[in-house]
């Protein structure tokens, strides 16, 4: 009996990606769905009974073939025409509103938790003809079940899948089954159900559809809060063309990969299959495909054949309704990327958490701290020196050194040279100092310098077998490019490297003692070793190397050094935001993102990616007087969401900051993100992404990711 064995799923199925050879594969006599009630009979012989998984499978239209599989969709199909599905827009509408209202009035709002799931599971109880407070989550339960499409799954899994089946097939057999529901279609009321009758089975398996529709869903949520507001803002106008959905549902598609297993040896599309073999469709590829030749809307989302998705017309009734009616309630929606939380397995991906802000307006986060949201507020506040200041951690610190008996010299230290810090004379002194150095025009002599290291690090990206573009590309590109300009050692730094990252860590606010204590020790050891270099090499290139050199009121060897470090600190956002923009490009679909990275306005677009895709998450200022535009008390301090912010203009964004606090390092930002984003695309023009395998470092006051596989072996680009 032919199967689709999880070894060969793993380790050598054959990929397909050609639409018409699917096709072909999908409608041939000789290919199965394969047969879970082989792996059931396997385990039943070693004392492992799964019934309620037994039944459904023997009524379910993944795991049927042939007469028998069509009979089943005939017999329901009536039910899920385009036509007849209309009539569930109105149960769909009322669903979206009601979890609209719950979604408002969430404290702490996640677009899965507090909509999607909440507007499912009204649709799927109404459209199943399961009361909503008949005792159970018949959304959850069909989470659990949907489960069964994973290829051969641990008995403890199928354990969970067979409680979850029995607890929905009394949901079912139970429900009363009111007019017009699924349920009263299949049996009228009168009819004997059990929970093991072929069509509890059947109601079942049409269940766990619902779930692909949320799956669906939030992948599309997720990729549109990716892309700029004035992407979002399209959903939310009237007549919304047919097309835009499409191509969305082309694009954000849950299902990775089908398993078919083939029953005999075959030829199939001119291709020879053999007896055995398992092969695995590549939705993606698949779609990539059809949009190149069909145009931007074309998809096989909804699989092919005899197997395609009976239901894909009633999804497309809640999604069509869901999408517009969030994006007319809230256009300033914004994600918060690096909270966000993926499923993925071999077959599917969803996002399963998507905490976002909802609103451009301005919020009191306590009596003592204001998130500043809208974007005519934000610059006008930037601009005002006098009346809002960067914090004064110099004083904050030196107060809790007096307080608590520690020693905080070197932290104090650090908080004196850091520029975003500062303010009046010793800002403006280091400024000078500083773009003196490396200002937009001082940059052009570092050029060869930064394409050897981008070569460097392309070159040792192509030799990885498992390519992480974080570990393998970025790091090597922030850390050949950055060193050299500011006067960072290059050799004998692993220790080196392993303190810097903690520079960061001052941005945070309000650090418990045990923390900043510990950052403070890491500042110190870099401290150390740059006053050790400097001693023994003397004068050198670089940055420090002329800071010590000139004569700089107000700062003596330690104070120069320091402000190096944290200019080092503040330059890994070049690092995270590179990774970013990667993460970002690659989500795109390819023929999308060849579109953009050709686009003639090169400056432009990565100012726009910069702003969309900026690893800062907040500016600080706090007001000095009581007399101010927005009303707060002195010391309040403004915390302003950039992600907020820039998305609305990418284009005049605040990655950099703002006025005389812009980041001194913005045009070495610029420069060096505008070089390595070509150059990879250009040696890896195939580069894809492994979805949803990346993650996020924990940092609250950077969206910096750690990991970000891509898939072995892109093909390069030859000469």
């Amino acid at each position: 009996m032919a199967t689709v064995s999880k070894r060969s799923w793993l380790h050598g199925a054959r990929k397909v990606g050609d639409p018409q050879l699917a096709r072909d594969v999908m409608r041939h006599p000789e290919v199965t769905a394969g047969k879970l009630t082989a792996y059931l009979d396997q385990l039943a012989g070693r004392g492992i009974e799964l019934p309620h998984l037994r039944a459904v499978s023997r009524s379910s239209f993944i795991f049927m073939d042939g007469p028998e599989h069509l009979a089943l969709r005939r017999q329901i199909a009536s039910f899920f025409a385009p036509a007849s599905v209309e009539r569930w827009r109105p149960v769909a509408v009322q669903a979206v509103e009601n979890a609209l209202d719950r979604l408002r009035s969430a404290p702490d709002p996640d677009l899965v938790r507090d909509f999607a799931e909440p507007a499912m599971k009204a649709f799927v109880h109404a459209v199943m003809g399961v009361p909503e407070d008949c005792g159970e989550d018949l959304l959850e339960l069909i989470i659990i079940a949907n489960d069964v499409i994973e290829p051969l799954l641990s008995a403890s899994r199928l354990r969970r899948i067979d409680e979850a089946m029995a607890r929905i097939a009394a949901c079912l057999v139970n429900s009363g089954r009111p007019a017009g529901s699924f349920m009263a279609f299949l049996a009228s009321p009168e009819e004997a159900l059990t929970d093991f009758d072929p069509k509890t089975g059947m109601a079942i398996t049409v269940a766990e559809a619902f779930v692909t529709v949320l799956q669906t869903f939030t992948l599309m949520l997720y990729d549109l809060l990716l892309q700029p507001q004035a992407v979002w803002l399209q959903l939310a106008e009237p007549d919304l063309p047919e097309e835009f959905i499409e191509h969305i549902l082309s694009v954000s598609n849950p299902t990775l990969l089908i398993g078919r297993a083939v029953k005999a040896d075959a030829q199939i599309g001119g291709c020879p299959f053999a007896a055995g073999e398992t092969v695995l469709l590549d939705i993606r590829e698949i779609n990539t495909s059809l949009r190149a030749a069909q145009g931007p809307q074309a998809h096989m989302s909804f699989g092919f054949g005899p197997h395609k998705c009976l239901g894909e017309h009633l999804g497309r009734v809640f999604l069509t309704e869901a999408l517009p009616r969030l994006a007319r309630a809230f256009p300033e929606l914004t994600l918060q990327r690096d909270l966000v939380r993926h499923k993925r397995t071999h077959v599917l991906q969803s996002a399963v958490n998507l905490p976002c802000i909802l609103t451009g307006d301005n919020v009191r986060i306590n009596p003592r701290m204001t998130e500043i949201r809208s974007r005519a507020d934000a610059r006008e506040l930037l601009n005002d020196d006098e009346a809002w200041s960067p914090p004064d951690m110099v004083s904050h610190l030196e107060g809790l050194a007096q307080r608590s008996g520690e020693d905080l010299s070197d932290a104090i230290r650090f908080a004196r040279n850091a520029p975003f810090f500062l303010s009046g004379e010793r800002h403006a002194t280091a400024r000078r100092a500083v773009f003196a150095q490396i200002g937009g025009n001082r940059l052009e002599d570092w050029q060869p310098v930064w394409e050897a290291a981008v070569a460097s690090a392309l070159d040792h990206l192509a030799g990885v077998p498992a390519p992480d573009l974080m570990r393998d590309f970025t790091d090597a590109v922030f850390k050949g490019t950055v060193k050299p300009v500011l006067g960072i050692p290059q050799e004998d730094c692993a220790r080196f490297d392993d303190l810097a990252p903690r520079i960061q860590l001052v941005l945070a606010p309000l650090l418990p003692m045990r923390d900043l204590l510990q950052i403070q020790s890491a500042m110190t050891g870099l401290l150390a070793r740059l006053e050790a270099d400097a001693a023994a090499k003397g004068e050198g290139e670089g940055l420090l190397a002329a800071l010590l050199r000139e004569e700089m009121d107000g700062f003596d060897p330690r104070d120069k050094i320091a402000l190096t470090l944290v200019l080092y600190g503040a330059s890994f956002n070049i690092r995270h935001t590179l990774g970013n923009i990667l993460h970002h490009l690659l989500m795109l679909p390819p023929e999308q993102r060849q579109a953009l990275l050709n686009t003639g306005d090169r400056a432009g677009l990565y100012d726009r990616l910069i702003g969309l895709c900026a690893a800062p998450k907040y500016i600080y200022r706090i007001a000095r007087n009581a007399e101010n535009a927005l009303g707060v008390p002195a010391g309040t301090t403004l915390r302003f969401r950039l992600a907020t912010l820039n998305r609305a203009a990418p284009a005049g964004h605040l990655a950099f900051g703002h006025g005389l606090h812009r980041c001194f390092g913005a045009a070495m930002s610029r420069q060096i993100i505008r070089l390595a984003i070509p150059a990879l695309f250009d040696r890896f023009p195939h580069l894809q992404l492994d979805p949803q395998r990346h993650a996020y470092a924990a940092l609250s006051q950077t969206i910096a990711l750690e990991s970000l596989p891509c898939l072995p072996h892109a093909p390069e680009r030859t000469a």
